[in-house]
């Protein structure tokens, strides 16, 4: 059963992700991640699909899940849509008859049911005044097959995806390599994200592999009335490329994709550097001081990233900072060395060799079948090295570094020299 929860929008704030209170506004920064922190393979029921043949509808959509368009019994949206447009198909809200949704942000999990078929929604609420549910537009829909009251309703997504139809294999061949996948012994949950609370999740039978759950989330962020600032941050100008690998790991040089970089890395200097910005796939400005989201994409492969405002105005993505950098054997296949030589599909043991005497932590998953080392900059909890290895094969098989602020690093380089 989807959980019902609410959120707000808080024009300040710190990255930090959203909890469920029932009926309560949470603190949410337009940077951080709406999705709950449970395992989303978790709501991924036990019962198996319905035998009945999926109808066959004819529909027009558009090829991109980005779009957001989906079609209920051939009936065809693209979320978030009117209250009115909604509930004219004959939705009908089963939830508090004067609810109302505080400005700037909106209800997950609320009750819609046509038919006696039911699915959750979300209701938005961009204004700045609080409003009524039926003064909110519908942001998006979470649909489950696998319970009885979601068995007989249809949905055809972009490209040719039929829920209660499609496989794995024919969502990644339609949309691509997901930003993330849960694997459990329930199934497979395959995340899309497309910038700030703008997301697909598409669940998959954990035996028959079949699509059998949806979430589909557009919850748009009202545009600021803060122009975007054409000055470039002083830390993005004062940006310098590393001649060479580093000498630790602390120091959070990392040679990517051929090229060496110090994080946080601007995103202007990866484009310089064959990356596109995904501009329908990024936030387009971000406030002074605060984080948002950036998809670069080169050679086919995409890289989704956190994205920093060191200065105090509305910036444009590109002349914010990236703070996050990984590679993986599976999805985000771009080469990575670490100081040391370390880099993907290194053997553990020659990688601990590399390190040395740094300090790290370690974490065994054996579900997954990984162990993850972590290396922390300085007293941070948040800035670090991640190095991941197979456990059964013994390899390096995914690394990410996070650096939020590099202050810490230049004092000390000052002080050396």
């Amino acid at each position: 059963m989807w959980k019902k929860c609410a959120g707000v929008f808080f024009l300040a704030g710190i990255l930090l992700l959203a909890g469920c209170r029932q009926k309560e506004s949470i603190p949410v920064s337009l940077s951080g991640s709406s999705l709950e922190e449970e395992n989303p393979a978790d709501t991924l029921a036990e019962s198996s699909l319905p035998g009945a043949e999926i109808p066959a509808y004819e529909v027009e959509l558009p090829e991109e899940l980005s779009s957001f368009a989906a079609a209920i019994w051939g009936e065809v949206y693209e979320f978030p849509v009117s209250w009115q447009e909604f509930t004219e198909k004959g939705w009908e809200y089963r939830g508090t008859a004067d609810q109302t949704v505080d400005s700037r942000s909106y209800l997950e999990g609320e009750r819609f049911e046509k038919d006696g078929n039911v699915l959750y929604a979300y209701i938005l609420n961009p204004e700045t005044d609080i409003l009524s549910v039926e003064d909110c537009s519908i942001a998006g829909i979470q649909v489950d097959t696998a319970e009885p009251e979601g068995a007989e309703i249809y949905v055809n997504l972009p490209g040719e995806i039929v829920l209660q139809q499609s496989q794995e294999q024919d969502v990644r061949a339609a949309y691509g390599e997901p930003v993330d996948c849960y694997e459990s012994s329930r199934g497979v949950v395959l995340t899309y994200e497309y910038g700030t609370y703008r997301s697909v999740q598409l669940g998959f039978d954990g035996e028959t592999g079949t699509l059998r759950t949806v979430d589909l989330k557009n919850i748009e962020i009202p545009e600021e009335t803060a122009p975007v600032s054409a000055d470039v941050p002083a830390e993005v100008q004062a940006y310098r490329e590393p001649e060479g690998p580093g000498e630790k790991l602390s120091e959070n040089v990392v040679q990517y994709g051929g090229v060496y970089y110090r994080l946080p890395v601007p995103v202007r200097e990866m484009e310089k550097n064959g990356w596109s910005l995904c501009g329908e796939e990024s936030d387009p400005a971000v406030e002074g001081g605060q984080y948002g989201h950036a998809t670069l994409e080169r050679d086919g492969i995409k890289l989704y990233t956190v994205v920093r405002n060191s200065g105090e105005e509305t910036a444009a993505v590109r002349n914010c900072l990236v703070t996050e950098l990984s590679g993986d054997l599976d999805t985000v296949k771009v080469p990575v060395v670490l100081a040391g030589g370390i880099t993907l599909g290194m053997p553990e043991e020659a990688f601990l060799e590399a390190a040395g005497e740094e300090t790290f932590e370690k974490a065994e998953d054996p579900e997954n079948g990984t162990v993850r080392y972590t290396f922390y900059r300085g007293d941070s909890e948040v800035d670090c090295t991640e190095v991941t290895v197979d456990s059964s094969l013994k390899l390096i098989r995914e690394i990410r570094i996070v650096c939020n602020n590099d202050q810490d690093l230049e004092q000390s380089s000052s002080a050396e020299g």
